[in-house]
């Protein structure tokens, strides 16, 4: 039994360990599920204890329930045709990182396309060697 054991410790320590990727990396992936639609993408990189700021709704949207909710009326609703990220900012402490960076999203909704410039704000938890949000807050500029 002994030897098994051992085996299976040995076997685990010689595999390849996952790559890691780093906060901004993780963004960006995130950024690409929201272009895509991809509800179930956003949601598997969701924390259990997530919270949503956006400035169209003035209650903090809390969970991955309600914020599958809201995200499948946007969906339904807007088409993201285009998004620049640029000036990334990251601070870590530990198993969390805060992401900040300027952001210029286009959007499709009923014929017309809006431009709206911002800023967002993660804040992330260490799940392994991806992320997970905690936080996210947009903040219009205009």
């Amino acid at each position: 039994m002994v030897c098994v054991m051992l085996a299976s410790v040995t076997a685990k320590a010689g595999e390849p360990k996952e790559k890691e990727i780093t906060p901004v990396q993780f963004v960006e992936t995130m950024n690409r599920a929201y272009a895509a639609k991809d509800l179930a993408a956003i949601l598997s990189n969701l924390d259990d204890e997530v919270v949503f700021v956006v400035p169209e709704d003035p209650a903090p949207w809390r969970g991955k329930q309600t914020i599958s909710e809201r995200l499948k009326t946007f969906f339904s609703e807007y088409t993201i045709t285009g998004l620049k990220a640029t000036d990334y900012r990251v601070r870590t402490a530990g198993d969390v990182a805060i992401v900040t960076y300027v952001y210029e999203t286009r959007l499709q909704h009923g014929g017309k396309e809006l431009v709206l410039p911002g800023k967002e704000t993660y804040v992330l938890r260490k799940a392994g060697a991806s992320w997970r949000v905690l936080h996210d807050q947009l903040t219009p500029t205009q």
